[in-house]
Formats: structure tokens, C-alpha cells, sequence
């Protein structure tokens, strides 16, 4: 199961500030795109890359970035 861990997870988001350099990304990218705005890195919850949760989300098409978008996106057209 170690495919399915903070580090390949689409919700991800690499933070400078953060002792792991990660920081979970699924209460930013649980809304729904317009709904979202940026907020300062340092209120997500730092993780390790090895860490598992039941939040995981395979990355899109797009990679890591923007796979929450992308995925809606793209389900909307088939």
C-alpha cells in the first residue's frame, strides 16, 4: 500500500516552511474550484511522504497539481 501515501497523493502541496516539505492539501482541494481560495500554507497540516489517511486521490492527467480539477473537469465531458 505504499503507492498510496501523502507522497504521490494528488492533495499534496510542496511547502518550504514545512519540516517535511509537504503539507496536506484535501481541505484546500475539497472545495470545489470556485469555491477556493489560497490560504497561507502554514494552516495545512504538515506530513511525512511515507504517511497514509483515507483522503488519497490518485493524481490527474495534469500531474500533481491541479489533478482535483482536472478530474472534475474531465468527468463532466464523458
Amino acid at each position: 500500500m505504499m503507492d498510496q501515501c501523502c507522497g504521490r497523493c494528488a492533495n499534496v502541496m510542496a511547502s518550504e516552511t514545512a519540516g517535511t516539505g509537504l503539507r496536506c492539501g484535501w481541505p484546500y482541494y475539497k472545495l470545489s474550484p470556485k469555491a477556493r481560495k489560497m490560504q497561507r500554507l502554514d494552516v495545512f497540516e504538515p506530513v511525512e511522504a511515507t504517511a497514509c489517511c483515507g483522503y488519497y486521490r490518485e493524481p490527474g492527467p495534469q500531474g500533481l497539481l491541479f489533478a482535483t480539477s482536472a478530474d472534475v473537469l474531465m468527468g463532466s465531458r464523458a
